[in-house]
């Protein structure tokens, strides 16, 4: 299933629409699973409490504090823990102006950061 723009699953507790971001907060209850499904635009996702289990084409633990960037049409699905979670979505409206103007390098493919 392809999401359409700025589309999350969960609950969307508040959300923001800029020029260059559709940036989105969404609570996902205890247990919960989502469908194989990908994203119309790139985005990053902050994983700001709870932890999650995200199955593409390898399986990842996401956990507190952890951000991804997933690139356009990643398909992957989630099985939320017994703690739900809260993401910070921030998608990019037009990634390639965005990453020119500001000289920005985001990697080509999906990734995962954690301090």
């Amino acid at each position: 299933m392809k999401l359409k723009e700025n589309q999350y699953f969960g609950i969307t507790t508040d959300s923001l629409k800029t020029e260059n971001f559709n940036i989105s907060l969404t609570n996902h209850s205890a247990n919960s699973n989502i469908d194989l499904h990908s994203h119309s635009k790139p985005y990053l996702c902050l994983l700001a409490s709870g932890a999650y289990k995200e199955n593409s084409n390898t399986t990842e633990i996401i956990t507190q504090g952890e951000v991804l960037y997933r690139v356009a049409n990643y398909e992957h699905s989630n099985n939320f823990s017994s703690k739900g979670g809260l993401c910070l979505n921030i998608e990019m409206n037009d990634y390639e102006q965005f990453i020119t103007l500001n000289e920005l390098q985001l990697p080509n493919k999906v990734s995962k950061q954690k301090e």
